[in-house]
Parts: C-alpha cells; structure tokens; sequence
C-alpha cells in the first residue's frame, strides 16, 4: 500500500469518526431529556402509569427500570434515576398530604350551616381514600362500604365464655384487671343496681 493510500485511509477515519463504542439499543434513560421529564411528571403528582403513556412506554417497563434501579443501585442509568423518580414521589404526596391538610383545616373551622355540598363530599372522597375499610363506598371503587360496629352486648359475652353459677362469683370475687377497672368506672350504676336489688350497704366502722 502506497504513501497516497495511506493518507487517504487516515483523512477519512478522521471524517467518519470512530465506530460505535457498542452495538443494540441504548436505554431511553440514558437520554437526558425523556429522563428528566419523568422526573417533572413525577414531582407533579402523575401517576407511574400516566408517566409511562405520557412519554409512550408501557407501565410494565416503567415499573421494571424502578426495579432494576432500587435491586442494583449502582447500575447505570437504572440506579440514580429510581432514586431520583421516587424521591420526586415522595415530595409529591408529602405536597399533597399538606394541601389536604391545609383544606380539610378550612372546611372544619367553617360552622355547619356554611360548609357547602361540594366541601362535604370533597371530605367524603378524602376519607374513603385514606379510610377504605371504614369510609370507602363500593360502587365508587374505594373499597367496601362502612359496617357498623354492633352494640355491645353483655348476655352474648357471657354465653360465649360460658360463664355461670359459681364460675361468676369466683371471678366476681378476684376479677381480672380489666374487668376490675370496668366495674370502678361504672361504680354508681354497679351500686344503684344493688341497692335497686335490695342490698343494703354495710355500716362504715365508727359510725352507728
């Protein structure tokens, strides 16, 4: 090969430029831009699924590359943008909680007769949202409607621990803490039903 061929092997590498360092597709979070639009998306409260159709990918990737990040943190781009993605997360909902806070706050503070419909049924979905189990409304999706708590009721406590007779006096007579600290907290209606019984209290030492 001649001195001339040579030079123009050289002239045009230079031109060209180097071949590509790697070969196959280059993850979109290696690409500035897609990446921090996420995390904007994200700071603005958007959900993972209305990120991954916002910028066309699919929520199952998205939920894989926050996977990939948080089980190998030290792999790039996986690592520090999961970091990133859910720290904006978490500022989001702590923004949120903050505003709810700051409104609910305004609602309560306003007296009955001037809360509007609107701010009674904004508390409504509030709570079937943190509440599911207790608030939550299932034709609307937020879980199972509220059961009341049944009424206590003494006759079927003491039929399902099978109490009677002796037993009861026995534990009437050393009752356990709990029962103890119900019996001193309802002292009055204990002592007017004993005397409604027909029991009459004991003479207190030193008085006639």
């Amino acid at each position: 090969m001649g001195r001339t061929q040579l030079l123009c092997i050289a002239v045009t590498d230079s031109i060209v430029g180097p071949p590509p360092r790697r070969k196959g597709r280059v993850p979109k979070l290696e690409n500035r831009a897609f990446r921090d639009k996420t995390i904007q998306l994200a700071t603005a409260g958007m959900s993972r699924r209305g990120v991954a159709n916002l910028l066309g990918e699919s929520e199952g990737r998205m939920h894989d590359w926050l996977a990939r990040g948080a089980a190998k943190p030290d792999v790039e781009p996986y690592g520090s943008w999961q970091r990133e993605y859910c720290a904006a997360e978490r500022a989001a909902e702590a923004l949120g909680v903050e505003l709810q806070s700051q409104t609910l706050g305004c609602i309560s503070r306003k007296s009955p007769q001037t809360r509007t419909l609107a701010e009674i049924e904004w508390v409504g979905r509030l709570l079937a949202t943190r509440f599911p189990k207790e608030h939550g409304n299932a034709s609307a999706g937020t879980g199972n409607a509220r059961v009341p708590a049944p009424e206590p009721d003494p006759e079927a406590w003491w039929q399902r621990h099978g109490l009677v007779g002796d037993q009861l006096r026995a534990m009437l007579r050393d009752p356990p803490e709990s029962v103890r600290e119900a019996m001193i907290a309802e002292r009055e209606a204990v002592g007017a039903m004993l005397l409604a019984a027909g029991w009459i209290p004991p003479l207190t030492k030193g008085k006639p």
